[in-house]
């Protein structure tokens, strides 16, 4: 289970894999690259990445590899994301994302303000 506030959260496989030309990239949430499942090897190594967009008050999926698969499954309907789309998908609460074969269940909660109502 991981807890995220905002910003970007890269998925990946390996904690920060670099590319040919040697840029390095830190993946928020990882897939241990040594593992060799049916699953795993299905994430890249720089497979999506999600994002909070302040102008939507709401995080979108975007898919960064264009060998597997990357698609979100709301309600029993699969919504895939074409690689390297600008626009990305908009999660939901609930929502199934599923990078190559591993799926993750994503959930949003809203944040604590800190003050209590009364």
């Amino acid at each position: 289970e991981y807890t995220f506030s905002g910003g970007v959260i890269p998925i990946g496989r390996g904690i920060e894999p670099s590319d040919a030309f040697g840029r390095v990239r830190h993946n928020e949430i990882t897939f241990v690259d040594e593992v060799r499942d049916g699953i795993t090897e299905t994430v890249a190594r720089a497979h999506a990445r999600v994002e909070f967009d302040p102008a939507l008050g709401a995080y979108v999926v975007f898919n960064e590899s264009s060998s597997n698969p990357t698609f979100v499954v709301r309600n029993g309907r699969s919504l895939r994301i074409n690689p390297r789309d600008p626009r990305g998908v908009r999660h939901e609460s609930g929502d199934h994302l599923h990078v190559g074969r591993a799926v993750l269940k994503m959930s949003i909660r809203p944040a604590f303000s800190g003050r209590e109502s009364t």
